[in-house]
Order: C-alpha cells, then sequence, then structure tokens
C-alpha cells in the first residue's frame, strides 16, 4: 500500500480531481468562515475589554492603579500620562489620580498632591496650555492670579 492509500487522502497528482475539487473549495470555505468568525468573536472580546476606558465605569481600586501604572510605563512623557490617566479614568477622583500619578511618576516627587489635582484640572479644562499654565505658575512660586482678565481687578 502506499501512503495515498492508507491515509485516505488523495494524493497531489492524481487524475480525476474534477469531483475532488469542489469538495477542496467547499472545505476551504468552511475553514475560512470558521476563521473569521473565530476573529469576529475574539474582536468583540477586546471590544468589552475596553469598558473600563468608559465615563461612567467605576473601577476597582486595584484594577485602576494596575492600569495606572501601565500608562505611566508607556507613555515617557509627563503631559501625555496624565492626560491619557485623566482620559481614561474620569469618574476616579482627581485627589485619588493625584496619589497613584505621584506613586508611579518619579517626575512629580517635587510636587505636593494638591499640585498634581491643579495639573490634573488644568489638562482637563485647557490641555496643554492648562497644563503648562500650571508649570509656569508653580515654578514663579506664586499663587494663580484671581482675574485674569482686565475688567476683573477692580475699574468700575
Amino acid at each position: 500500500m502506499d501512503s495515498a492509500e492508507e491515509t485516505n487522502h488523495p494524493a497531489p497528482h492524481t487524475s480525476g480531481g474534477s469531483t475532488e475539487a469542489p469538495d477542496m473549495s467547499v472545505q476551504a470555505k468552511e475553514y475560512l468562515a470558521a476563521c473569521i468568525n473565530d476573529l469576529w468573536q475574539e474582536f468583540e472580546t477586546q471590544a468589552q475589554d475596553m469598558s473600563w476606558m468608559a465615563p461612567t465605569h467605576r473601577a476597582v481600586p486595584s484594577q485602576a492603579l494596575g492600569r495606572i501604572k501601565s500608562i505611566c510605563q508607556h507613555i515617557p512623557e509627563l503631559f501625555g500620562a496624565m492626560q491619557a490617566v485623566g482620559a481614561t479614568h474620569s469618574a476616579v477622583p482627581r485627589e485619588a489620580l493625584a496619589m497613584a500619578l505621584k506613586k508611579f511618576r518619579v517626575d512629580l516627587d517635587p510636587y505636593e498632591c494638591k499640585e498634581v489635582v491643579t495639573m490634573l484640572a488644568g489638562i482637563a479644562n485647557g490641555g496643554r496650555s492648562g497644563f503648562d499654565s500650571v508649570i509656569r505658575n508653580r515654578k514663579k512660586g506664586g499663587a494663580a492670579p484671581a482675574s485674569a482678565l482686565p475688567w476683573g481687578a477692580g475699574s468700575e
């Protein structure tokens, strides 16, 4: 017996393949359909895993800390890391985010927790310029001006 008869699979060089070609085509289509179905299920599972980023999601503290740590490790720039943490954990109070950020970012060591909260607020309200404003103000050592508008300085 040759190997083609033992495995019950026709050898590629055998003749009379007109009846086998449609069977292979059907098998290939079924295989591709199964692969696509598996990929689609994997995609849906991964999409469900992104639910933690929803603004209304209430994270378990240990999970949130793990995600914040991962964000801080993967984004080297301070602004980018703080922006990503603020955007992905918007339901978490800024005070808690500030403590977590200080824990995982060495470049926040010189700042107090209150200043980190102000940075997060600056990022949320003013983006990069708001963040830079908070940093500049801290370097000057002063408090934020009461009114930045010219008519708010008591000119009645």
